[in-house]
């Protein structure tokens, strides 16, 4: 439950995104690539974070889904 509801934005968050809007093109729902670089800034986040010491309870996953060491 915790991995599935983390509200990190990581590696796998964006790539999942990317995904999602090149499925998109693909199927002709859109016109036009759409890149979804820039739309996330985790720096706010991140700092909320470390405000309330909750920097480690969430795993960060790479971009195939695996956990980050």
């Amino acid at each position: 439950m915790k991995d599935r509801n983390s509200p990190l934005i990581d590696p796998f968050l964006v790539a999942r995104y990317q995904s999602v809007a090149d499925d998109a093109l693909r199927l002709n729902l859109i016109r036009q690539p759409v890149s979804v670089n820039g739309w996330f800034e985790p720096k706010y986040l991140d700092q909320a974070l470390k405000s309330l010491k909750l920097e480690g309870y969430w795993p960060r996953f790479d971009v195939s889904g695996k956990p980050i060491a």
